[in-house]
């Protein structure tokens, strides 16, 4: 199974950094979209929506069936009737949606490990980790070790 796929990535040439860089050519699966790249302008935090949602389906194992290949792809969603939802667009219609995290077994996930896929997955990018954030927050996640379960 393929985590990433780097023959979408761009060199970016410039000065400083690329953290306040605003992107809006869209590339990848929609599955994995922000909600800002649905829309067409959006920053380097896209990237971690994005990393966020291949992190929860990790954890969880939650898979859906590509509709044009039939193969069996790792990402979260949302059902509306029969159809799947990617989280992006779901949070671009309704920003107030609440993720349910952990979504199959309560006592899954620590709850440390909950907030930072929260903190990932922010409808806005402003409150959504930065690269640094997040490296910071991983290190202090510790699935292992017998920690305090989610309640949510």
């Amino acid at each position: 199974s393929q985590v990433a796929d780097f023959g979408l990535s761009k060199v970016c040439r410039g000065r400083g950094s690329l953290s306040g860089r605003r992107f809006s050519s869209a590339c990848g699966s929609s599955f994995f979209m922000a909600p800002e790249v649905w829309e067409g302008h959006y920053t380097a935090k896209a990237d971690i929506f994005a990393l966020g949602i291949i992190f929860w389906a990790m954890v969880e194992r939650i898979t859906f069936r590509d509709g044009d290949t039939e193969k069996e792809l790792l990402g979260t969603y949302i059902c509306q009737g029969k159809e799947l939802i990617p989280l992006g667009e779901a949070l671009l219609e309704n920003p107030n949606l609440k993720l349910q995290i952990p979504l199959k077994n309560k006592k899954s996930m620590p709850e440390d490990l909950c907030k930072l896929l929260h903190h990932m997955l922010a409808f806005n990018p402003k409150e959504r980790l930065d690269a640094f954030q997040l490296e910071v927050q991983i290190r202090r996640v510790s699935y292992g070790r017998k920690r305090r379960r989610s309640s949510s």
